[in-house]
């Protein structure tokens, strides 16, 4: 009876290995290698003090309990590490002890991008597929509008200098295949001494030259790119410092009304290769729906400045109708219910304020 369950364990146990084990997707032509920072589990049959989970060290070892001196695993295959783990459980004994190998989690890697670009930092790498250098730049932000586009320098893990074109990149059948630790460095052009940058919701984004007097505000730059547009976030206008320091925000009314009263000493003044950026509302497309007894039933969008009020809300649905009862006006969120008297609202000037997704129904 031993001998048939030790034997359908072991048939279990290699069903079991056959999926856990599994290299990850785009990897078919080349089996996996283990790398530094891989998490594997490790099963021995009747020994739960060898069962556990196993991550390669930065010597490319891994150390297990009852094995004197640390494995080395680093370029081996899944199969090839659990023939090593095995030979070295069985300290020479004839027969090799049942265990499984099985992947939990593979090592993450990266290139870092670097320079005149919108998101810069660690890229990280997908498992199974080469990223070539265009991706790579995309998904960083790409280029800023100061990047020399003659200039992207990319130095290999082995330390090999290549200087790229943006244009030989874009055009290049053969992409320029990336491999972890290499490093992007998109070098600063010409107008990085003389110019601005506004990006985002404004009426015309790109570069505002610095006037021969050198000084350009806050405010005038903005008022040069058309100022905010209708999808602005007015509370949020974040300025970037060319010198990599910490980005500041700003309240678009609070910029105007310094310039205004304040004069030159309110001002905040640009700096040649600095970044504006005014973001989208997060309310954008965001609302809440009314029903029952009001002039417009249906969807009414929220305000961009994210402050919408019950009565305002009844008030852009063009108000109650002749058949509303005011004292009963039901508001959802989250799935609960509150019933709320408007008229109560609005004989005492109080506020209920609303959130994206409120639901609102007038009773007749």
């Amino acid at each position: 009876m031993k001998k048939i369950s030790y034997q359908f364990f072991l048939l279990l146990l290699l069903g079991f290995t056959s999926q856990l084990s599994a290299e990850p997707q785009g990897a078919k032509s080349e089996p996996y290698r283990l790398r530094d920072g891989d998490h594997f589990r490790l099963t021995v049959f009747q020994r739960p003090d060898l069962t556990k989970s196993l991550s390669i060290d930065q010597d490319g070892k891994v150390s297990i309990p009852t094995i004197q001196g640390a494995i080395p695993l680093r370029g081996l295959t899944l199969k090839e590490a659990e023939q090593k783990i095995r030979e070295s459980l069985a300290e020479g004994r004839a027969k090799f002890p049942p265990m499984a190998l099985a992947m939990l989690r593979y090592a993450r890697e990266f290139v870092h991008v670097s320079g005149e670009i919108h998101r810069p930092g660690p890229v990280e790498l997908p498992l199974g597929v080469r990223m070539d250098l265009e991706t790579a730049l995309a998904v960083a932000g790409g280029i800023s509008p100061f990047a020399d586009p003659d200039a992207i320098e990319l130095v290999t893990a082995d330390g090999v200098s290549e200087t790229w074109t943006w244009e030989k990149i874009r055009g290049a059948k053969e992409k320029r295949l990336l491999s972890a630790g290499d490093q992007i460095i998109v070098s600063k052009g010409p107008l990085a001494k003389t110019s601005v940058s506004i990006e985002g919701r404004v009426g015309k984004h790109g570069l505002v030259t610095i006037p021969k007097s050198g000084k350009l505000d806050l405010a005038t730059a903005l008022l040069l790119a058309g100022g905010p547009s209708s999808y602005a976030d007015l509370s949020r206008i974040e300025l970037i410092p060319a010198d990599g320091s910490k980005p500041s925000y700003f309240q678009y009314e609070a910029i105007l009304r310094e310039a205004i009263l304040k004069g030159d000493s309110g001002k905040t003044l640009l700096k040649p290769g600095d970044r504006v950026r005014v973001h989208e509302s997060r309310f954008v497309g965001l609302g809440v729906t009314l029903s029952g007894a009001v002039m417009n039933e249906g969807f009414q969008p929220f305000p961009l400045d994210g402050r919408l009020d019950l009565v305002a809300a009844i008030a852009r649905a063009g108000g109650f109708n002749r058949d509303a009862n005011k004292k009963k006006v039901f508001l959802t969120r989250d799935g609960k219910t509150a019933q709320i008297n408007a008229m109560e609202l609005i004989m005492e000037m109080r506020q209920v304020m609303l959130q994206p997704g409120d639901l609102i129904e007038v009773a007749k």
